[in-house]
């Protein structure tokens, strides 16, 4: 089981967060984010790149951002395994 997160890994992943941002600013690009879900139609989540995530979403509040996007009807037994 994951341990509570503590104030030093929060400082950690701000740090991060900004640090993603200022090269975002200074014109760095990432690779697109990852989305998950059973059907198009249904809620979808993160795979991966919760950093790179929170930065562009902090950057571009209002505008659209492009991610890859992939459905699979048994998702919901995959998570935690």
């Amino acid at each position: 089981m994951a341990s509570a997160k503590t104030a030093g890994d929060v400082r950690g992943n701000a740090a991060g967060v900004k640090e993603v941002e200022r090269e975002l600013a200074e014109g760095r690009s990432y690779p697109e984010l990852i989305l998950l879900a059973e059907l198009a139609s249904l809620a979808h989540f993160l795979a991966e790149g919760h950093t790179r995530a929170t930065a562009l979403f902090r950057q571009f509040p209002e505008g659209e951002l492009e991610a890859l996007a992939g459905y699979a009807a048994s998702l919901a037994g995959w998570a935690f395994r």
